[in-house]
């Protein structure tokens, strides 16, 4: 196949967009330099927005916008012998009122990397007073459930969805036990799917009639008893399947609608867009992970109606990060930009397939590179821009040229993503990023920037993926 090419100070102006940093909360409860990101909501109703991200340690922090420490929870059972302190909690949270009744929920995973023995699943907690409201335990499970657990870390970021329609929202998660959960709005579990190895990915959702669909990837490894290969795989998993556990692979197609093999492992998460105008409905769009030696990089669109891989866009080397999806040049075709690190610099290329088969449409390098799940995110409107996270800096690209505009210096060293939002209710794009700052003397800080702009951007809160 071939690929054709088309071709600091505050404030910054990015075209008719500037970004001023507006405060910064210094929580005081040890860095916030793990993998995880902050998500940001108004967590208890008082119409200013706040922001929630966990510690390496497993201290939960959230913090307002106008410069207070609302709470801070540690979560339950998360000491163990058998790891350090700064092997706990990975995830980023997801937020959303379980219940319905508006009082917000923070989910997220913990467990670590090592530590078999340690303690791993997802917590909920009260987003107004900081009350852990329950607390999956997945080492429990597996021990009512008599089922054999690998590991009981989940460090990917919850899906909160209400799959049922019945007012309650329930949550999805991958975890390292190899299982994907769907526990109710109260923490039980509803349905746990055996994925056969460790998930890393964060769920999605296709919401098309006549099911809600979750999407979400896995890696695999060769078994000649399972017959499975060396790679990954994406499950399109029904949600609201009857029975509780389900074993791999689901041969009756019941509760696993379907599930896609790739090459390599998944650590990206799945986006569910329509980028392809000559295929017929919306496709997976989804990055190769690092584990097979000579495997990989590259980015898969995926056919949600057939399951086929429609085309393989190469990227200069295999990553967790997550491709951005959004129409970066207003010819009302949503592209694909991708974020890798070379080892020498990173990378950044956007592709459309606007013709039915994948074009570049600039391809640049940074001296800054992307670490562990750090991802790009598209700000579509009158003037689209591309935002590059990396360690204490943000890139801002223009989306038409793939021109550096500037370069935000956020003086917040880390793995954080970037948290779009509105944090003053004007319409216009601000950011939120956590991580360790020395600026004061401080460890972790979570910082609120401020967006000015005379132009129209989509200001729809952008979901934080991480795994």
């Amino acid at each position: 196949m071939q690929f054709f090419v088309l071709l600091v100070f505050f404030p910054i102006t990015v075209l008719a967009i500037t970004f001023e940093e507006f405060e910064a909360v210094s929580p005081k409860a040890g860095g916030l330099a793990g993998w995880g990101s902050p998500a940001a909501a108004d967590l208890n109703n008082d119409g200013i927005m706040d922001a929630v991200m966990a510690t390496p340690a497993g201290t939960v922090v959230a913090v307002s916008s106008n410069g207070e420490t609302l709470w801070k929870t540690k979560i339950p059972r998360i000491d163990c012998s058998e790891t350090s302190k700064s092997d706990r909690v990975y995830s980023t949270p997801a937020i959303g009122s379980l219940s319905g009744d508006g009082r917000q929920q923070v989910v997220l995973g913990y467990g670590g990397f090592n530590g078999k023995g340690c303690e791993g699943g997802v917590v909920a907690i009260h987003g107004d007073t900081g009350e852990v409201a329950w607390n999956f335990r997945i080492k429990r499970w597996g021990k009512n459930k008599k089922v054999w657990i690998y590991r009981n870390s989940v460090v990917s970021t919850p899906l909160i969805s209400d799959l049922d329609n019945d007012g309650f929202q329930e949550v999805v998660v991958g975890s390292w036990s190899r299982f994907v959960y769907v526990l109710n709005h109260l923490g039980k579990v509803n349905l746990a799917v055996h994925t056969a190895d460790t998930v890393w990915s964060s769920p999605t959702m296709i919401d098309t009639a006549p099911r809600k669909t979750v999407v979400i990837g896995s890696d695999i490894s060769r078994n000649d008893g399972l017959k499975t290969k060396n790679g990954g795989n994406i499950f399109f998993i029904d949600p609201l399947a009857s029975k509780s556990i389900v074993g791999f692979p689901d041969r009756n197609s019941v509760r696993v609608l379907d599930m896609v093999y790739l090459d390599q492992v998944l650590f990206s998460s799945p986006v569910i867009a329509d980028v392809d105008p000559t295929s017929e409905g919306s496709e997976v769009i989804i990055g190769s992970g690092c584990y097979f030696k000579n495997k990989g990089a590259w980015v898969k669109v995926v056919s949600v109606n057939t399951g086929q891989v429609l085309h393989t866009l190469p990227v200069a080397r295999c990553s967790a990060s997550t491709p951005a999806i959004g129409d970066i040049n207003n010819d009302g075709v949503k592209d694909i930009v991708s974020w890798v690190s070379t080892g020498s610099e990173g990378r950044v290329v956007a592709y459309t397939l606007k013709n039915g088969s994948p074009e570049v449409l600039w391809e640049k390098g940074l001296d800054h590179k992307p670490v562990a799940f750090q991802s790009p995110l598209i700000l579509e409107g009158d003037s689209p821009v591309v935002l590059i996270p990396a360690s204490k800096f943000v890139e801002i690209i223009d989306g038409d040229t793939g021109q550096t505009i500037d370069t935000l210096s956020t003086g917040v060293s880390g793995f954080s993503n970037i948290v779009v939002t509105d944090i003053n209710t004007d319409g216009t794009p601000d950011l939120v990023i956590g991580g360790t700052s020395r600026e004061r003397g401080v460890g972790g800080t979570i910082k609120f920037f401020l967006g000015e702009s005379e132009s129209a951007f989509d200001n729809a809160d952008r979901r934080n993926w991480r795994g």
